[in-house]
């Protein structure tokens, strides 16, 4: 992705400096900068740096020491100040900020050379302008590097303590000047000023409210604005309401945000959508057309049920968003590509399930609904490992890829069965952190099935083990952890035939964080011999993947 300096925020670092500079010494490390909803991007080059002096070529805080080695120990924000402490003195460091040209990234990077960093890869920073932040430690380059994941670019200033121990940096506050609704050229919108265009976080609500987040202290504006009255095209009423202005709005309304000089508008638009109706209490969405065919496609890992209609429909349907906020969806996009239209649910936290079903009055209803209201039973497979963590790797065989393909020959055999309906978390050699995988499970399901196969250093150690963790609220369930680990664990011994090393207790993340009946499974050890043979044969996988789905149709058996 190539990256470039931005001018659509009419920020003060354009108007202070009349030239930029690209960085033209970047070093070549390689640490994708991710963004919790973007991709990875690279910053080899076309990287500006940025301070209240300007844009130069020389980015250094200030000249360089010989320091021994020093550690990153903390990050603290408070006010418009962050602060980058290390145990000792700070041989070098190097700043500049970047933003992505999708114009959602823009992101601060701080590289401590001569450092290690004892901080989390991933933490949270409590200032206005940034939310998140990542820290990576290079070993082959000898330096640490911090990310901050920031709202907008914003003018700052950054030097060193005076003992060389911390790096400060100081952000610029933006003196909101001016906030007004106004009905100009057919449109209603919403006008900020401030010593540079305000960032805004616009979030539309049930019942045709718009909640407005600005940067700066707006409060005396806003209560000012709120106490008049507005008979506008859009906006009928204004509130101030925990920090945010709240517009209340005549009809649906698309809006769109605009930076111009020092500036920021919210326009509102007319919807683009049409021939659709919002039934939130049924969580139905009906399309008034006859004779519609839909394939629909649960893309549950992305928080999402796509309905693919086969033809362009846009003339009809039109485009764009249309926020739903019901009990499992949060906003429906339309859209047209390629000879077909697309009506994609963008599900809450919720895994649900969606339907297409015949409506009255001719056309269609696309009805979003719990999975265990449309389906009797629904189990969450846990293929272990993934992406970065290859688990256990021995004789060839790696833990990880074992463990996906069996998961899904299972995945695949308990969708085939009308009444019961299987999620996974993770079908694709990729890596979910194990919390995700708890939370993922949740949501939805009736059961949990980690799948694992299990290694050791000695190669004499052999066997089947099943694990479970007690919980307090089992007596609410018509099932125990201990029960369930059990029925998979007998099972597996006559299934595999292997030595018995019994159903134990563990504290392990994806059963501590469960809500639900879970069990973790260990067959055998890919690291002894025996065990290999059997686990990677033909026979022997067969027979792990039906003990698997036998013993979730126990499970459910003894739990009607």
């Amino acid at each position: 992705m190539k990256l470039k300096l931005s001018t659509k925020f009419g920020l003060a670092l354009l108007t202070l400096v009349g030239t930029t500079a690209v960085y033209a010494n970047a070093p070549t490390v390689p640490t994708a900068l991710v963004g919790p909803n973007h991709g990875a991007i690279s910053y080899t080059t076309n990287v500006y740096s940025s301070n209240l002096s300007g844009f130069t070529q020389n980015e250094t805080i200030l000249p360089r020491v010989n320091s021994p080695q020093t550690e990153v120990t903390m990050v603290t924000g408070s006010g418009n100040t962050l602060i980058i402490q290390a145990s000792s003195s700070i041989t070098f460091a190097e700043h500049f900020v970047i933003e992505a040209e999708n114009g959602l990234d823009a992101r601060l990077v701080v590289d401590v050379e001569n450092a290690t960093i004892d901080l989390p890869e991933s933490f949270g920073i409590n200032l206005t302008n940034i939310n998140t932040a990542r820290a990576y430690e290079h070993t082959n380059y000898n330096m640490s590097r911090i990310v901050f994941d920031m709202n907008s670019l914003l003018s700052y200033e950054i030097s060193l303590s005076a003992d060389r121990t911390q790096i400060i940096i100081n952000f610029a506050a933006n003196n909101i000047q001016g906030l007004d609704v106004r009905h100009d050229g057919g449109y209603d919108f919403l006008w900020i000023r401030g010593d540079w265009a305000p960032t805004v976080t616009v979030n539309q609500h049930i019942d045709r409210y718009i909640r407005v987040a600005v940067e700066g202290d707006i409060s005396d504006k806003a209560y000012a604005l709120a106490n008049r009255s507005f008979d506008m095209t859009f906006v009928r009423d204004v509130y101030y309401v925990d920090g945010y202005v709240v517009l209340a709005i005549n009809e649906f309304a698309n809006y769109e945000v605009i930076h111009f000089g020092n500036d920021t508008f919210i326009r509102f638009l007319p919807p683009t959508f049409r021939n659709v109706t919002i039934d939130r209490e049924n969580n139905n969405l009906f399309l008034h057309m006859e004779g519609l065919h839909a394939v629909h496609v649960h893309d549950y890992r992305e928080n999402r049920n796509v309905f693919t209609l086969n033809g362009d429909f846009s003339g009809h349907f039109g485009h764009g968003m249309i926020p739903f906020f019901g009990d499992y969806v949060d906003f429906i996009e339309i859209s047209h590509s390629g000879g077909v239209t697309q009506f994609i649910l963008h599900d809450s936290s919720h895994i649900s399930s969606a339907r297409f079903v015949n409506a009255y009055g001719g056309g269609f209803a696309i009805q979003s609904i719990h999975p265990r209201d449309l389906y009797d039973f629904v189990v969450f497979l846990d293929p272990g490992h993934g992406g970065t963590d290859p688990g256990a790797i021995h004789f060839g065989t790696v833990e990880a890829n074992y463990v996906l393909d069996i998961s899904n020959r299972v995945y695949t055999m308990i969708n085939n069965h009308p009444n019961l309906r299987a999620f996974a978390t993770r079908t694709t050699d990729v890596f979910v952190p194990l919390v995700e995988r708890a939370e993922m499970a949740n949501d939805v399901a009736d059961l949990f099935i980690s799948i694992h196969v299990n290694g050791f250093y000695r190669q004499s150690v052999s066997g089947t083990e099943t694990y479970y963790i007690p919980r307090d609220d089992e007596g609410n369930w018509s099932i125990t952890r201990n029960r369930v680990a059990n029925i998979f664990h007998q099972n597996m011994l006559n299934a595999l035939g292997l030595p018995d090393r019994g159903v134990r207790q563990s504290n392990l993340s994806v059963l501590r964080n469960t809500t639900m009946p879970s069990v973790l499974l260990e067959p055998g050890f890919i690291s002894s011999p025996s065990d290999h043979a059997v686990l990677t044969s033909q026979a022997g996988q067969d027979a792990y993947i039906m003990v698997i789905y036998n013993s979730m149709m126990q499970v459910i058996s003894e739990m009607r």
